[in-house]
């Protein structure tokens, strides 16, 4: 049995700090952590690296120089493309290495702070190894493919034309599109110009992971100082609010003070000096970013498939990459600014209700835009009756005739124009349909809400940090979705209107057009004034009302389902402060307690209980609430997710973006739904090992079998119960696979 008051070191922990990146760097041959080559043989890998993609770099640049003097620019962009990555790469690794005495003094400082911490401050290094390692892998994972499909695309092409026109002559290609100092075109030189470029191609790979993965595990790192900086205020707050104050405890919480403001000035230096350390790499970052990621999706644009392929996972990396040093630069800001305001607020609990996200607060707004919250005991205005009728039954109008729109098309043999009508259809439907259901349970939906809200508000001053993570998630997915799906709209209605005054302009003397920004077949003729000015404000009116149907009712969902989610975490909460408390008591025989004692521990291991039998009922209430959303969106999410991404491959220009940030909001619908539900099993399920790591074995049998019960009821964790689906992240995978079949089936058809 482990010991329950032991505490593991970091080292032992899966995530390493600032571990991916070293292993990336390694492979280069030099990390700037690392006092020197850890070999000498090192220098000659490390040599050969950086000088081959220089070289790279100019070969590259000079066919696309070539190509540009003999007109074929997009050809010349295709080619210089990856050269701005290539750069970027080498820049910011060089730039790394100039700094290196300054950077391992900085690193070796931070490791020592993490490897030095309490075991209050555990969680919070777990969650920035963890996070620092992920933005890591996922920059890493999308450049390799990229770089995969580099290689492996001239391969099928050559190995194609050889088996299906075997006697003509032999075509080489290389993975990049370089002009070489030598000729190649014949065996075995090819070969090895083959081997050795699709070599150097991955190289920019791990010097992108490893310096940008560099500097967002410093940046957490540091953030996580202010962090520590905030916990310390607030548990001497605690510790404060239950405490008559005398001149010697006054003289002792001066001194804890004067220790934790020692340390944000600790974190501010730190902050400081990594700013200077790292100017650099985010100024060439956001210098050569936009040029980039326009580069590669132009390319997207024009290209065909397979070099759709290649470049929308390069895209996806560039995207990561300029997230990553946006996301570090904001979350060390935050830190900040939220230490220095619990600097000034540390003898004051500020209520839940001042905080800039409120429990459910953007969904509540998204819902009254609509007409009606179902968290409401009714209508907030009579004329808001009008509102609620006008948006819902104009939703139920338009899907209609966008589906007879589509019925039209297809009748004529057009399919492509058929489910390109049809394809907003299914989430208009959706929408409606999640949101009736709701407020067809808004009575027994209230009931819980009031319940959450009540347990919200009077929440104490150590469980508001989980409250506040329950509170800002679900306030950023929500706005994630609600984002995704207006810019859509907006791109709807742009569209046609960008359109027409094109045509207006180009060609005045031509008949005027008439665009929608749906495609509808109306029962009347609206191709005349004003006719066509009304509808077309009707329509993009309405087309706007699904947006905010979807992030009220999924927002809705998540920030329940967080809500019940911190239950779990608080009975965590309480049960490892109970144990915390026990382990460092003094005044009581920890091996042979007491009756009294056994007593008391009894009685606060009741209230948990009491707690953690709230939950799962909680829990079971919200999973008969929304089972019939979830099996909705999981339902029809394929069908949806592969109509977007098929007119995306299909449609051209600005149509793209269009469906692609459609796509977007209909991966964030499905994986809300996804995330919520594994948080909830994972939470309810942790119980279990917060139950067994308490010394219970210390107590007399009531304990012990208190704890039992415990362990017991959570061995079935508390999940959403959705007929033929699990609500899980392993679903939204699985949703995705079988659009990407049935995306595959539809292109037949096409």
């Amino acid at each position: 049995m482990p010991k329950t008051s032991s505490v593991h070191p970091f080292r032992q922990s899966q995530y390493e700090p600032l571990q991916s990146q070293r292993r990336a760097f390694r492979i280069l041959g030099y990390y700037p952590g690392d006092s020197g080559f850890r070999h000498w043989s090192l220098v000659g890998v490390f040599l050969f690296h950086y000088w081959s993609q220089v070289q790279l770099c100019y070969w590259e640049f000079s066919h696309g120089w070539h190509k540009i003097r003999e007109g074929e620019v997009f050809v010349a962009l295709e080619v210089m493309t990856p050269t701005l990555s290539r750069l970027g790469a080498l820049l910011k690794c060089f730039f790394l290495f100039a700094e290196r005495k300054r950077l391992k003094k900085f690193l070796d400082k931070l490791v020592e702070l993490h490897d030095q911490a309490d075991a209050n401050e555990k969680p919070i290094y777990k969650w920035v190894t963890y996070w620092s390692r992920k933005f890591t892998n996922f920059e890493q994972n999308f450049f390799l493919v990229t770089c995969i499909f580099f290689s492996l695309f001239p391969l099928g092409v050559m190995l194609f034309n050889s088996i299906v026109n075997p006697n003509n002559p032999r075509i080489f290609l290389l993975p990049t599109q370089v002009t070489l100092p030598y000729e190649y075109k014949y065996s075995p030189v090819f070969e090895l110009t083959f081997l050795l470029m699709s070599y150097i191609t991955f190289t920019p790979c791990f010097m992108l992971a490893g310096s940008d993965g560099l500097f967002i595990g410093v940046s957490l790192l540091v953030s996580s100082q202010f962090r520590i900086v905030q916990q310390q205020l607030e548990n001497l707050k605690t510790e404060e609010s239950f405490l008559e104050i005398d001149p010697p405890e006054n003289k002792r919480i001066l001194t804890q003070l004067k220790q934790i403001v020692q340390h944000h000035n600790q974190a501010i230096e730190m902050s400081q000096e990594m700013s200077s350390l790292f100017v650099p790499n985010v100024f060439t970052c956001y210098t050569i970013a936009a040029v980039k990621l326009g580069m590669a999706c132009l390319i997207m644009s024009k290209a065909d498939i397979f070099v759709r392929i290649i470049f929308l996972f390069g895209s996806l990396g560039i995207l990561t990459e300029i997230y990553i040093y946006s996301f570090g630069g904001t979350q060390l800001m935050e830190e900040s600014r939220v230490t220095k305001k619990k600097m000034v607020r540390t003898s004051k609990v500020v209520p839940f209700g001042e905080s800039q996200y409120g429990p459910l607060q953007l969904q509540r707004k998204t819902f009254r835009i609509i007409g009606y919250y179902p968290g409401d005991s009714g209508f907030l205005h009579w004329a808001m009756v009008g509102v609620f009728v006008f948006h819902y039954w104009f939703q139920i109008q338009l899907s209609y005739w966008e589906i007879r729109y589509g019925w039209i098309k297809m009748r004529e043999g057009d399919v492509l124009a058929a489910l390109e009508g049809l394809c907003p259809t299914p989430t208009r439907i959706g929408a409606i349909l999640k949101c009736l259901i709701l407020i067809g349970e808004r009575k027994k939906l209230k009931m819980l809400l009031d319940k959450l809200m009540e347990l919200h508000d009077q929440g104490k001053a150590s469980e508001k940090s989980i409250y506040q993570w329950a509170n800002y998630w679900g306030h950023q997915f929500t706005k994630f979705e609600l984002t995704f799906f207006i810019m859509t709209c907006v791109f709807f209605c742009l569209l046609p209107m960008g359109t027409m005054i094109y045509h207006a302009v180009v060609a005045p003397v031509e008949p005027r057009i008439y665009l929608l920004p749906a495609l509808v077949a109306l029962p009347y003729n609206y191709a005349y004034s004003p006719a066509f000015e009304f509808t077309f404000l009707l329509l993009a009116y309405i087309t706007f009302t699904p947006s905010f149907m979807l992030a009220g009712g999924d927002g809705l969902f998540i920030g329940v389902c967080l809500l019940v989610t911190s239950q779990f975490r608080i009975v965590q909460q309480q049960l490892e402060s109970l144990s915390r408390e026990e382990a460092h008591g003094t005044a009581v025989d920890l091996a042979n307690p007491t009756a009294a004692e056994n007593d008391r521990v009894l009685a606060q291991l009741k209230l948990i209980a009491q707690r953690h039998n709230q939950a799962i009922e909680i829990s079971r209430e919200m999973s008969s609430l929304f089972m019939p959303n979830v099996f909705a969106v999981y339902t029809i999410a394929a069908v949806k997710i592969g109509l977007a991404c098929l007119i995306l491959m299909q449609s051209e220009g600005f149509k793209k973006l269009i469906y692609m940030f459609g796509s977007l909001g209909i991966l964030t619908e499905i994986y809300v739904y996804s995330y919520g539900g594994t948080l909830l099993l994972e939470e309810s399920e942790q119980i279990r090992r917060s139950a067994y790591d308490f010394p219970w074995y210390r107590y007399d049998k009531d304990v012990r079998r208190l704890i039992q019960m415990m362990m017991i009821r959570a061995r079935k964790p508390s999940g959403l119960e959705v007929p033929f689906f699990e609500a899980s992240v392993a679903t939204f995978g699985m949703i995705i696979r079988t659009a990407g079949s049935w995306v595959t089936l539809m292109q037949t058809f096409l």
